[in-house]
């Protein structure tokens, strides 16, 4: 098995992590409290794209270290999101 080396490509989500985790972190207590309450459309984002980017790193680091067959077994998986997301807009942009 290959380890992913600091040239690699799953190098740049490691510090997308480390970025979001700076930025919003340290927001994360008055996100949580803010009043009036924040809307739950917003809780829904934060969740979906903390996911896709777990699922996109996750397949980016399965090639780097070698394991292809089960990043293309998994990479058709996540399709189910997008019906979903379809969804969330429509109901979002209605107010």
């Amino acid at each position: 098995m290959k380890i992913a080396g600091p040239h690699s490509a799953g190098w740049p989500s490691f510090w997308i992590f480390v970025g979001l985790g700076f930025g919003f972190g340290f927001d994360l207590h008055n996100y949580l409290h803010e009043q009036p309450p924040v809307p739950m459309i917003v809780h829904v984002h934060a969740i979906a794209t903390t996911l896709w980017l777990l699922t996109a790193s996750a397949l980016v680091l399965m090639v780097e270290t070698g394991n292809v067959r089960l990043h293309r077994s998994l990479s058709t998986k996540p399709n189910f999101v997008y019906p979903a997301i379809a969804h969330v807009l429509k109901h979002a942009l209605r107010g």
